[in-house]
């Protein structure tokens, strides 16, 4: 990056942040104060009929880190689906439609961890489909994950 440009990306993120900062200074700062910058919209309304949830790119991981090495989102990945599955409900939806890249490296092992959190989510009152997407299904075929989500179309 030349001077020039660096000093402008400079320069813009210190006006950000000043303009991020000024909202909290001085004591006449209040929860009113801030509350007048944000936008506020209407609550959404109770619909009747379908409530469609819609989630992709999960790379559902289960697998555990090894000591040592970085932490990283899969450490937690199970929960996260986990909290996915439940926050999906708690919205009232009746559909999940899972639109590709399902597990990280399409191994066998985490496919069939995945379908068996959705069985139980299905079990629960909520209607899965699922969708392949290209990390889904190298080291898998398409009729082996075909297999795996036989329940999810």
């Amino acid at each position: 990056m030349n001077t020039g440009k660096r000093r402008s990306a400079f320069i813009t993120a210190a006006v950000l942040l000043l303009l991020l900062l000024l909202p909290g200074c001085g004591a006449a700062a209040s929860e009113e104060s801030f509350h007048a910058l944000v936008p506020s919209f209407p609550p959404l309304q109770e619909t009747e009929g379908l409530r469609i949830a819609v989630a992709s790119d999960l790379h559902f991981n289960p697998d555990r880190r090894r000591d040592g090495e970085e932490a990283s989102a899969d450490l937690y990945n199970a929960e996260l689906i986990d909290a996915l599955l439940w926050d999906v409900q708690q919205q009232g939806a009746t559909v999940l439609l899972l639109t590709g890249d399902l597990c990280n490296g399409g191994k066998a092992q985490r496919h069939t961890a995945l379908a068996e959190k959705l069985k139980q989510a299905e079990a629960d009152g909520l209607s899965v489909f699922v969708l392949p997407g290209n990390h889904d299904l190298a080291p898998i075929t398409q009729a082996e994950f075909a297999e795996f989500y036989a329940d999810f179309y």
